[in-house]
């Protein structure tokens, strides 16, 4: 009885440490959402802080969602906009596959403008990439023709226009975004493993959550399955004439559904840089580099590596003599400093030194040499020739 007794509180003890741990590293996802959502590239550090304490559980979960927070940041800064068809320099084989969101259709089941739109891009983008399969994604949305759905009149188009069937792949049970990537992750897995990299067909405004939502569930269906993800590398948007509605909030209400988080709506509080240190290689010669590093360090106990965000200055790699450099770092508006003191001595000691030793010691195996052979030559001298 004892002894299942112990059993049992083990069993609750070891479920009570796992709810506890998932609940600690949703609550991580969630702020880090959160801090994107309401400070965008500010938040760097916060993320950077929620990344490390997520990797204290889980290496790989923390991994992926670095990735996604990263690609967040470039969709809204860095990412270029293609229009009409697909960029060049995209995989010109079967591993590529051009993937078309949907649209909802009319209420008969007949497409709107838009996403006939978006297929003439995807026509278009095809034609530039004739190994390449494209998939239709989208289901049912026709609220008087429950058997039509986006996918299917997507790839009828398609045919229509002169694509070969054997490229199409239709995804017809989704009902978002999140949905199409979801299910278009599995297909492809499951019967097109071949394929590598998808290109992101939408309309033009849609580009940059349609990109990362898709890559987002990309990479954690990728994390779930213990498989590798499938890369995004390329994008169309079909010109629809006006913005729609994308903020970074329904970003970010994308990412929380994909995560399967609650959204917060409470503002975070950004954490604020208070100093920097700086330490490393404090003696060097001249024509060196400095060798420093330099941490962060904020009001809330964290610290984090900015080496390759600072700026080093007073330090004259042809100056011998004692030097004072000067690391200087900033982070949303407000800069922190640090000094090293360093010694940079005369380059010339470096090869004068061991060849002045090396011509030391040729001299002395020489003068040992020639004394060893002196001394045979006398005593064979004196010893005269051998008796016969």
């Amino acid at each position: 009885m004892m002894k299942r007794l112990v059993s049992l509180f083990v069993v609750i003890l070891l479920i009570a440490i796992s709810v506890s741990q998932v609940s600690a590293e949703e609550d991580a996802i969630a702020q880090m959402i959160a801090y994107y959502q309401f400070y965008g590239s500010a938040a760097h550090t916060d993320i950077a802080r929620l990344t490390e304490q997520l990797a204290e559980t889980d290496a790989e979960k923390a991994q992926a969602w670095g990735d996604i927070m990263a690609y967040w940041e470039y969709v809204n800064d860095g990412m270029e906009i293609c229009t009409d068809v697909l960029p060049d320099g995209l995989p010109d084989d079967d591993t590529l596959c051009i993937t078309v969101l949907g649209y909802a259709l009319n209420a008969d089941g007949t497409m709107k403008e838009e996403l006939i739109g978006r297929l003439q891009v995807a026509m278009d983008s095809a034609e530039k990439y004739p190994n390449a399969y494209v998939a239709c994604t989208g289901g049912g949305t026709a609220s008087g023709n429950p058997f039509a759905t986006e996918a299917d009149q997507m790839a009828a188009w398609l045919q229509e226009h002169g694509l070969d069937s054997d490229r199409i792949i239709v995804e017809n049970q989704s009902k978002s975004t999140v949905q199409n990537a979801e299910l278009t992750y599995k297909l492809l897995r499951k019967h097109y493993p071949q394929i590598t990299s998808l290109a992101i067909i939408t309309s033009d405004y849609h580009v940059p959550r349609g990109c990362l939502l898709y890559n987002a569930q990309l990479i954690l269906s990728a994390y779930e399955a213990e498989d590798h993800p499938l890369n995004i590398v390329g994008n169309a948007g079909y010109r629809a004439g006006h913005n729609g509605y994308e903020a970074v909030s329904l970003q970010a209400s994308g990412i929380a559904q994909i995560a399967g988080i609650t959204l917060s709506r409470t503002k975070p509080v950004l954490s604020e840089l208070t100093r920097i240190t700086v330490q490393g290689k404090t003696e060097y010669v001249c024509g060196e580099a400095p060798n420093l590093q330099v941490t962060a360090c904020y009001n809330n106990e964290y610290s984090r590596d900015v080496t390759n965000a600072a700026v080093i200055s007073g330090y004259d790699p042809d100056q011998t003599g004692t030097q004072t450099l000067t690391a200087a770092y900033e982070e949303n508006g407000k800069q922190c400093t640090a000094e090293i003191t360093v010694t940079v001595s005369d380059n010339t000691l470096t090869w004068v030194i061991p060849l002045a030793v090396g011509i030391m010691v040729f001299i002395v195996a020489g003068v040992t040499v020639a004394v060893f052979l002196k001394r045979k030559t006398a005593k064979e001298q004196t010893d005269g020739p051998p008796v016969a």
